[in-house]
């Protein structure tokens, strides 16, 4: 079906503001009409240009064509003066679609079309710019036809191996955006409530479910899931040892997607990150770096409390949730994973945001902008196959949890 491209029912504002982050350590994918424009621009003749390898071939990617980059990580087109030197030379609309299109994203159901932004941009994870509904043109121009195409994929499944309708999915997911953006309770409640609707979720027997009762259904367990949760703030108890490994392992993928990194391209590259994130899990006391802007530290002084965040602390990773409820990308983003895999996989960024805001600013304050370029990490790190495995795992054993309340302190 057709359905009109709109923005979300929350106001999310976005703007260029040069930062070059996107033009940095990012994996441009070319389709074939970017290659095609590439050629015609004949860079093999430009004198900067002459021997320089503007396409290679990703190993991520398993060999697809992807815009080359320099050894500091910086895209083969980006100037000095931060600007792309095709557009420069040729104007906007010759650039690869991949970076006329980001941050910008539509995400698709059988019936809705939304215009979002992934805030693996700066400014679209600080939320500085115009209002998105003012970018909704240049969208529907840019994507013509497809700008507001209906998804012909099938409904994500509730659990691994259980599929409901689209009408079943869009219940199930609107109680869950109901849960984490309920006001009356803090940020680190709200993920907790929707950790335990999902685990109420596992214990029906959704073949005996029919679609006539599962409003009420949903409505009992929306009610069970945020009720009172204080014991586990009260007793706050640190993740088992073999949690915490797993944690800091992951935590060090997301440490590596954090802006100002080393790049990771060739084979030795990820055959040195898969070390370092060994040393993470293994370690008893150093934790080594493995980012400029994440220094060599002790282990225990990030199992410290964090103490009280400002609001302007904590409005960046709060509208990280918000906009992944609202438009149900956190689910949408692979539709192969189950809703219940997707929420767990978006609660256990929250550890690991404040894990980290531990580290960043462990000589003073933390501020707005420290957040800002963690949301960046998260946003960049989510999409890891390993992380739903891994979430879902410390969820049935209950240590997603208790990480939440452990580093929520």
């Amino acid at each position: 079906m057709q359905s009109q491209l709109r923005t979300l029912p929350i106001l999310e504002k976005w703007d260029c503001h040069h930062c070059t982050a996107c033009c940095r350590d990012t994996t441009i994918q070319l389709n074939p009409d970017d290659l095609s424009r590439l050629k015609q621009q004949r860079w093999d003749q430009h004198p900067q240009y002459r021997d320089v390898r503007i396409v290679r071939r990703s190993a991520g990617l398993i060999g697809a064509p992807v815009l080359a980059h320099r050894a500091d990580g910086s895209c083969v087109f980006l100037t000095e003066s931060g600007r792309c030197r095709i557009h420069e030379v040729f104007g906007p609309d010759a650039k690869p679609f991949m970076c006329r299109l980001f941050p910008l994203q539509v995400v698709t159901t059988d019936r809705e079309a939304y215009a979002t932004v992934l805030r693996s941009c700066p400014s679209a994870a600080a939320d500085r710019g115009r209002p998105l509904g003012q970018h909704v043109p240049f969208l529907r121009r840019l994507l013509g036809d497809n700008s507001a195409s209906g998804s012909t994929a099938v409904v994500p499944p509730i659990l691994r191996r259980t599929t409901r309708s689209w009408d079943d999915f869009y219940r199930l997911a609107d109680a869950l955006q109901r849960l984490l953006v309920d006001g009356r309770f803090p940020l680190v409640r709200r993920l907790v409530h929707c950790l335990r609707f999902c685990t109420l979720l596992e214990q029906c027997k959704w073949n005996q479910v029919g679609t006539e009762a599962i409003a009420d259904l949903i409505a009992v367990l929306e009610q069970a899931a945020s009720g009172d949760v204080g014991q586990l703030f009260q007793d706050r108890q640190p993740p088992s040892r073999s949690t915490a490994r797993l944690f800091r392992r992951l935590g060090a993928h997301f440490i590596r997607c954090f802006p100002g990194g080393r790049p990771t391209r060739t084979l030795f590259d990820h055959w040195r990150v898969l070390r370092l994130s060994g040393q993470f899990a293994r370690t008893a006391s150093l934790l080594p770096e493995v980012h400029p802007h994440f220094p060599a530290i002790r282990l225990d002084r990030l199992e410290r409390p964090l103490g009280p965040l400002t609001s302007d602390v904590l409005q960046p990773l709060s509208r990280f949730y918000e906009s992944h409820a609202v438009s149900k990308r956190y689910i949408l983003a692979q539709p192969t994973c189950s809703l219940v895999d997707s929420v767990r996989r978006l609660a256990f960024t929250f550890p690991i945001a404040l894990w980290m805001l531990r580290w960043r600013a462990v000589e003073r304050e933390p501020d707005a902008e420290d957040m800002v370029q963690i949301v960046v990490a998260l946003e960049r790190g989510f999409v890891l196959p390993a992380l739903s495995f891994a979430a879902g795992f410390m969820a049935e054993s209950g240590q997603l949890e208790r990480l939440i309340a452990w580093y929520g302190r």
